[in-house]
């Protein structure tokens, strides 16, 4: 019976039914700033564990959609993108909400 439970959990705990065979792809217009109308996009078409891939990016977007979207027990992946200045993410999606901020004050 404990090796039955054993290996119900860990089969739970790996995400074996997790929705990875989809991909969200999301095309940043323009400039390269990921938006409102983006975030929107993402929280409709997009579900938890979907492959993430967001094109057009500027780096410091793609850095904070790798905080504010990604998994990080998955492979999170940064390139060039088109040009020099844009950037291509690519990584397990966390949830289609980004993470809240903690407030954090530092000093007396």
């Amino acid at each position: 019976m404990k090796k039955l439970i054993l290996i119900a959990g860990i089969l739970l705990s790996t995400s074996l039914w997790a929705d990875m065979d989809k991909v969200c792809l999301i095309e940043i217009e323009n400039d390269g700033f990921f938006t409102n109308e983006y975030i929107r996009r993402v929280k409709d078409k997009c579900e938890r564990n979907n492959i993430l891939v967001v094109l057009g990016l500027i780096e410091e977007m793609a850095d904070w959609m790798r905080v504010e979207y990604c998994r990080y027990d998955r492979n999170v992946d940064i390139k060039t993108h088109v040009s020099a200045n844009k950037f291509k993410i690519t990584c397990v999606l966390y949830d289609n909400e980004p993470r809240e901020y903690i407030e954090t004050k530092f000093g007396n």
